[in-house]
């Protein structure tokens, strides 16, 4: 089975990230992104009125993040690769990033950044969504998101993978074909189950499958269902305990 969109996330506890390093870690996130051509180099706008695009220029990403962060009603930074008709559009990502909040609270994680990768159904057909592609970077994808965000939790997951977390909300990291679990959202009394990827990164433990598998999506639900029952996992701090690591 092969899917027409994926979703690569970042969540964590409350932090107070002065608004330049906002800037840095947005800047920093879309020149990797455009490291790996095809379609996440094209470029990123913001979706308002009179948008501009904000990949090509530091400058210009700072000018619409000091908009939103001068606008008391802008709760996110906002920004996509789409033409504006999705059903007619060429795969692209869209980014969803919440940086300001210092605390979680009611089940939900202080502050995230979801990046959903997808393709129109009007030509999924003719351009199809580069699903193997994006997951024979799925752990480079993750890694990059862990060190620029400095989370807690991270993913390359889909869809049907988050459908499979219990009792999900947002403060309960995901399992997905890749992730990176940081120490504050794992048990350390309880192992995790095996699994084809299962390595220390930065302060948490990289955890997937095989991208080259013929199943991928079946070994992800499986692994995830694993993880789940294990034990493993616990929820995100409201407030981030571990010191983030330098870049």
């Amino acid at each position: 089975m092969r899917l027409d969109k994926l979703l690569l996330r970042a969540s964590w506890g409350g932090r107070d990230d002065p608004f330049d390093h906002q800037v840095d870690m947005m800047w920093d996130c879309l020149q990797r992104l455009a490291a790996y051509g095809g379609f996440l180099a094209d470029p990123w706008k913001f979706s308002r009125r009179h948008s501009y695009v904000v990949s090509d220029s530091k400058d210009e990403l700072r000018r619409y993040m000091t908009d939103l962060w001068d606008d008391p009603d802008a709760l996110h930074y906002s920004i996509t690769q789409s033409r504006g008709y999705p059903d007619d559009d060429p795969p692209h990502g869209s980014l969803t990033a919440l940086l300001i909040r210092k605390q979680g609270y009611e089940g939900l994680a202080a502050n995230g950044v979801v990046m959903t990768l997808k393709v129109g159904k009007h030509v999924a057909d003719e351009i199809p969504f580069p699903f193997d592609w994006l997951l024979s970077i799925g752990q480079s994808l993750v890694h990059d998101f862990v060190d620029i965000w400095q989370p807690d939790a991270c993913s390359l997951d889909s869809t049907e993978l988050v459908q499979a977390c219990p009792s999900r909300d947002s403060s309960y990291p995901v399992v997905g074909f890749m992730s990176w679990l940081s120490d504050d959202v794992l048990d350390p009394t309880v192992h995790l189950p095996p699994a084809d990827v299962c390595d220390r990164y930065q302060q948490g433990t990289l955890i997937g499958v095989n991208p080259s598998q013929d199943d991928p999506l079946t070994a992800a639900l499986d692994l995830a269902t694993r993880v789940y029952t294990s034990g493993a996992l616990t929820s995100i701090p409201p407030i981030q305990t571990h010191q983030p690591h330098s870049h």
